[in-house]
């Protein structure tokens, strides 16, 4: 059974409180709506409650949540989204907007539902990584060979994916294409979900599953070997030069969720990172033919570790 569908809705029970860290007396004033149904999950430690009035709508978001979400009975959540349906009043020509709040902030007001499913489906992995008590997420595609990490940050529309994909064709043990979750110790543990391929011609994005082009995902954290800082160039030729630790920091703290509200946390993880691990920078260019020469990199520094 997928993780999802292990976590129930509940009906005309009391959802989880906000935190206080993130109450706001705005958030009091959405509160007053009715909410008759409520999820709630864990997912790296945080706490996460989803409501709305329309039950169908909140299945769609449950069925979205991240695939190492667990179900969560606790009455505090550390973020609550709120999806507001909308649509044709009865007896009326008065259309409303369908709208998506995080806590007491509007992230969607829309005719569309679709925007408010899109919309949670973006934003809810940013709540888990600003939330987790005791991990850090780099915005970074993660693989790894021999129990060797390699870890690729880089924002959306930076290649991390497409080179991802190489090395896990090539080889590479899948571990995630959008966050490198890393623990104080300066391993990095899976965050599973499937590739997310940008077609070449649009914006259109397909989710496959890694075991289509024949790779397998991790299960387990391991520690980080290498960190890759490489944008596609077209053209370029792979040149990587190795840099000290703290130019390390500096391109991994530029990637990372919570650096504004978690910073000393999240510069001790790095700065351990950046100790332990081999950290280099090269544009890059076609990724099938950078990825071998990253994963021969990876086996020099498997031999002597």
């Amino acid at each position: 059974m997928p993780s999802q569908l292990k976590i129930h809705i509940q009906h005309d029970t009391p959802a989880p409180a906000l935190s206080e860290r993130w109450h706001t007396p705005c958030y009091d004033n959405l509160n007053k709506l009715e909410w008759q149904h409520h999820f709630s999950f864990e997912c790296y430690g945080s706490r996460i409650s989803v409501r709305s009035k329309d039950f169908e709508l909140l299945e769609q978001l449950r069925n979205r949540v991240p695939e190492a979400a667990k179900p969560y009975h606790g009455e505090v959540a550390d973020q609550i989204f709120s999806a507001v349906p909308g649509g044709r009043i009865q007896h009326s020509r008065v259309r409303t907007f369908h709208m998506l709040y995080q806590n007491h902030t509007r992230l969607v007001r829309s005719r569309k539902q679709t925007d408010v499913i899109s919309g949670f489906e973006t934003w809810v992995p940013i709540a888990v990584a600003a939330c987790s008590p005791d991990k850090i997420f780099v915005h970074a595609g993660v693989v790894a060979l021999d129990g060797k990490a390699i870890v690729i940050p880089g924002r959306s529309h930076s290649g991390k994916t497409t080179l991802v994909r190489e090395l896990v064709r090539a080889g590479a043990e899948y571990y995630s294409d959008e966050f490198a979750v890393i623990d104080d110790k300066g391993c990095v543990h899976p965050y599973p979900k499937p590739l997310s391929v940008r077609a070449a011609s649009s914006m259109d994005i397909a989710n496959i599953p890694v075991t289509e082009i024949g790779g397998r995902q991790a299960e387990a954290a391991t520690r980080i070997s290498l960190v890759i800082l490489a944008n596609y160039k077209q053209g370029a030729y792979w040149r990587p030069r190795t840099l000290s630790s703290g130019e390390g920091v500096l391109g991994l703290i530029s990637n990372t969720v919570a650096v504004r509200l978690e910073p000393a946390r999240s510069l001790r993880t790095l700065a351990t990172v950046s100790e332990h691990a081999r950290i280099v920078r090269s544009a890059r260019g076609d990724a099938s033919e950078v990825a071998e020469r990253i994963l021969k990199m990876t086996e020099r520094l498997a031999c002597v570790a």
